[in-house]
């Protein structure tokens, strides 16, 4: 890209963040839609996908649900907020640190 060279680590590391955040929205819609089965699909994915990217729009169900729910909007505004890549690495830890650096151009991911 730009005659550089990218990362395999970084694009990665895209990709971790890309599946781990498509992978945290499909299982709060589904945890919700468990717990409050009366509500639109559609209602509760724009909910989950809102509380993910922190943004505030509502459709105006979020008083209606139950306290489960709300709690999985909770941990999922928490995850979207604090990002998938940093609470993967985290539970995942970083691989083994090697003595050989090579020059890299990094890029802002997540």
């Amino acid at each position: 890209m730009y005659d550089r060279k990218i990362a395999i680590t970084l694009i990665l590391k895209a990709v971790g963040v890309l599946v781990g955040s498509v992978a945290a929205v499909i299982l709060a819609t589904i945890l919700i839609s468990l717990t409050d089965p009366t509500l639109d699909f559609i209602q509760i994915l724009f909910e989950v996908v809102s509380a993910f990217a922190t943004v505030g729009l509502s459709t105006g169900i979020t008083g209606t649900i139950s306290t489960a729910a709300k709690l999985i909007l909770i941990i999922t505004m928490y995850v979207g907020r604090v990002g998938v890549l940093l609470l993967m690495s985290a539970v995942l830890g970083d691989p083994r640190p090697t003595r050989i650096h090579y020059p890299e151009e990094n890029l802002l991911v997540g």
